[in-house]
């Protein structure tokens, strides 16, 4: 209701606008038909100033200066030039104004007037007829391009803001879309009807406000209008929402400025205020297109992918049209110093005009194409590919054509063969131009199939070689919509929590729509997700078709491993609504399947970079150094078979001369076997100390263990005190791989007493026993890794073996016989380490 309610004051305010205009139009045909003109301007400055009590000094005029002349009009055709004096008007001093003033009002069509001209020391007169200002080339020209601009103006904000009314950036794009419309509108008006039919500056449209004064005004408001914009587009900017005051100053400032001007003229003020007043007044139309250009710089700086193709066009538009005013008007200065009087601004002046579509064109492209304001409209590629390819021929011959016409007069050319050959002139030197343009409207609007091999290898390059997951999706997405000529793609990826598929990625979509949308595990849509669905041709549910509806989806491709849904790309139609034909469809099946390799890519590159981290904190928790004792050498080491893993080992520093020596291997590999051993450690140490015997620090590990190990797994665990001074080891098995003690003599002897591994009972009264040391002894603490190691014939290593190396190296250090034991075991393996290993090795000296 409230949506239909602000349309309907839109259509009321367009209405209203739309009758006033055409009245206004048609009143001042009918004036000019009866009055004329002689196409010429000049202002009587000294009598006019006298009577306004103003100083001729403050404008820098000349009394009856010729200011402008219309191309076409008598006074052009009869040879008068800017800058020539006017001596008389019927033998009316230039002077005498209120008598000039009324012989143009009395004048009508066809009367004659008498100008007695000056140019330097020469002095003539010249016949002038008053004709309709219609019949001025100036004047129609005008009218051929103001009208144009100042309906595309007026029709591309008006339809924006009609689509999305309660939009604020639509509301702002409409108010300067019909500034610049009413602005280009009363133009060609003002030109004529700030003149009287003898030429005298009259005011215009309003009292006292002249041409230039309106332009001035409209001009300040249209930039202000332009600088809002640019701070909230395509979305508010954080000076706006954190300075409130911000938009008011912007319109203030303008306001302030009008005031001033209007002060200026209506009061006798000092002259040294008005080169003050004219600085201001130049810094405000400058300082708003620099803001202007900084804020769309800005954002699109700091934007993500689609936001920057969203900003892109306005930013370039905007200083394209910007350039493209102000530099024409710089050229026809510097010509004119040249020149002289010769050189008429119209045609520089209406290129700015032209040029200046590029800002409403590039805001609209910008909505439009990306479906910015939730703004959508299908407009067939052969359509707009006609209207673009005519708006280029018509500009190129518009433009050869008033060239040439221009140099021809400039020449002073008559010949009707020579303005031929003038303007072939022009058209050869500026067909290589339309050539280039023609041939971009066409490449941007009929790409060729072989896009897809290149776009394909782009889209490969980026998932290889991205190390975000997101910028990924983003990248493959925009590369989508410019490979396939499609409004919106979005890329929908499951949600490891709930296992909803929630948008990840999107072009063309506006982010409230895809807020709350997310397709749960039991849809329609995710139960049809086992091939491409061609959307319209599916019945879904309601509430699921509405949901399509509004991301524009026409075709859903999945992506999978392994046989699992990673997610989905939903695509629109191709423009104009084509259907996808089996390349098509072929080339985005490669790109599913290069977006779910990416995916799982990036989640082994997730996986590995938190495994890494995982190691480093596991690393941590081991002795960054063995502590020792007198008598004993102890040495250990750490192996993974992964980058974690589930085997650990520890020396507990104990007072007295003693050590605490634990050895565990938990029974699984890889990240749950590293927190489990982790939380063994801390219940270890803070247990443990010299006075707590071995298997009453099992009995409380394992009652702690047990509560955590779940699933029929467990922990093997060795615990031992060595007493340095009694040279007597201490110790209970936890169900681990018994360590060994190699005497010198050649005796083994296996630490096998204890109990059962933790976490199998909760409860368990765990055994003790006592082993004397003696010199010369070797004491091995492992994990089987070490026994069950494989070769490339599945042979285990084998207790044996492990035997073997002690009893060969008896008189090795603790850690040389560590490092050959290690060594060996690599060797034997072929450095593929399918268990994890941890040891100790002991030597009693």
């Amino acid at each position: 209701m409230k949506r239909s309610y602000k349309k309907g004051i839109i259509l009321s305010i367009t209405v209203i606008l739309l009758v006033s205009a055409v009245y206004s139009f048609i009143s001042h045909f009918v004036i000019w038909e009866q009055t004329g003109w002689v196409g010429i301007e000049f202002t009587p400055v000294k009598s006019m100033m006298e009577r306004e009590n103003i100083n001729p000094r403050y404008l820098g005029l000349r009394n009856g200066i010729v200011q402008t002349i219309f191309l076409g009009g008598p006074a052009q055709r009869s040879g008068i030039k800017r800058g020539d004096e006017i001596i008389t008007i019927n033998n009316i001093s230039i002077t005498e104004t209120e008598k000039l003033e009324s012989l143009s009002a009395q004048v009508k069509i066809g009367d004659t007037l008498s100008f007695q001209m000056k140019r330097g020391k020469k002095q003539w007169t010249v016949l002038l007829v008053l004709e309709p200002p219609l019949q001025s080339k100036q004047i129609i020209v005008s009218l051929q391009i103001s009208l144009p601009v100042a309906l595309i103006f007026f029709v591309i904000g008006f339809f924006v803001f009609w689509q999305k009314p309660e939009d604020r950036r639509a509301q702002v794009f409409y108010i300067m879309s019909l500034v610049a419309a009413t602005s280009y509108f009363l133009d060609t008006v003002m030109q004529a009807d700030s003149i009287t039919a003898i030429g005298l500056s009259s005011v215009s449209i309003v009292r006292e406000v002249t041409r230039g004064d309106f332009f001035i005004i409209s001009g300040l408001f249209f930039l202000a209008t332009l600088f809002h914009l640019s701070l909230i587009f395509p979305k508010e900017r954080k000076i706006v929402q954190e300075n409130q005051y911000i938009i008011p100053i912007i319109y203030v400032l303008p306001v302030l400025s009008v005031i001033a001007v209007s002060l200026f003229r209506k009061f006798n003020i000092s002259p040294t205020f008005r080169p003050v007043i004219e600085a201001l007044l130049i810094l405000l139309l400058i300082s708003y297109p620099i803001g202007t250009f900084v804020a769309l710089g800005r954002s699109y700086r700091n934007s993500g992918i689609e936001e920057k193709r969203q900003v892109r066009w306005p930013l370039w538009g905007t200083i394209l049209a910007v350039v493209g005013v102000f530099l024409p008007l710089l050229v026809f200065e510097l010509l004119e110093e040249f020149f002289g009087g010769y050189l008429s601004s119209v045609i520089f002046d209406e290129i700015g005009k032209a040029f200046f579509l590029l800002i409403p064109i590039s805001f609209a492209f910008a909505i439009l194409k990306y479906r910015l304001m939730d703004i959508d409209l299908i407009i067939k590629k052969t359509i707009v590919y006609s209207v673009v390819s005519s708006i280029t021929v018509a500009l190129y011959f518009s433009l050869v054509r008033g060239l040439g016409t221009w140099l021809a007069n400039f020449a002073e050319v008559n010949s009707e063969f020579l303005k031929f050959f003038f303007t072939l002139a022009i058209a050869a030197v500026l067909l290589p131009v339309r050539t280039r343009v023609l041939r971009f409207v066409d490449r941007r609007f009929f790409k060729k199939k072989f896009d897809y091999p290149k776009a394909l290898s782009i889209i490969s390059n980026q998932i290889s070689e991205g190390n975000d997951l997101q910028k990924m999706l983003q990248q493959t997405a925009e590369q989508l919509v410019l490979t396939m000529q499609i409004r919106t793609t979005v890329i929908f990826l499951k949600n490891s929590r709930d296992k909803s598929f929630w948008a990840r990625a999107k072009i063309g979509v506006p982010d409230e729509v895809l807020d709350k949308l997310k397709f749960e595990q039991q849809s329609k849509v995710l139960q049809l997700l086992e091939k491409m669905i061609d959307v319209p041709k599916q019945d879904f549910p309601d509430d699921e078709r509405r949901k399509l509806r509004k991301i524009g989806s026409a075709l859903l491709i999945p992506f999978k491993q392994k046989g699992e849904l990673l997610g989905f790309l939903s695509l629109s139609y191709k423009l104009p609504k084509e259907d996808f034909d089996t390349e098509d469809k072929d080339f985005l099946y490669s790109v599913a399947t290069q977006i779910a390799v990416g995916i799982e890519n990036f989640k082994l590159r997730d996986h590995g970079q938190e495994l890494s981290k995982a190691r480093d904190i596991q690393q941590g928790l081991l002795p960054k150094y063995i502590p020792q004792i007198p008598g004993f050498e102890i040495s250990g080491a750490w192996q993974p078979a992964q980058i974690v893993g589930g085997d650990y080992y520890d020396v507990l520093k104990f007072q007295g001369n003693k050590i605490g020596l634990c050895v565990a291997d938990a029974v699984m590999h890889g990240m749950p076997a590293a927190l489990l051993v982790s939380n063994l450690q801390a219940v270890v140490r803070a247990f443990a100390s010299e006075v707590l015997l071995p298997d009453e620090l099992c009995e409380k590990v394992n009652r702690v263990i047990s509560t955590n190990v779940t699933g029929g797994k467990a922990i093997t665990f060795f615990y031992s005190i060595l007493d340095g001074d009694a040279k007597k080891l201490s110790y209970t098995n936890a169900g681990h791989t018994p360590p060994i003690i190699l005497r010198h003599s050649g005796e083994q002897i296996f630490l096998d007493a204890g109990g059962a591994g933790f976490g199998v009972f909760q409860e368990w009264n765990y055994q003790r026993a006592e082993v004397q040391l003696y010199q010369g002894d070797k004491i091995l603490l492992y994990t089987d890794g070490i026994t069950q190691a494989k070769n490339y014939e599945g042979r285990e290593f084998g207790k044996e073996r492990v035997v073997g190396l002690v009893i060969g190296n008896r008189n090795k250090s603790a850690q040389e016989l560590q490092k050959i034991l290690i060594d060996a075991v690599a060797e034997f393996c072929g450095g593929d380490f399918q268990d994890d290993i941890a040891m100790i090795v002991i030597s009693v000296q």
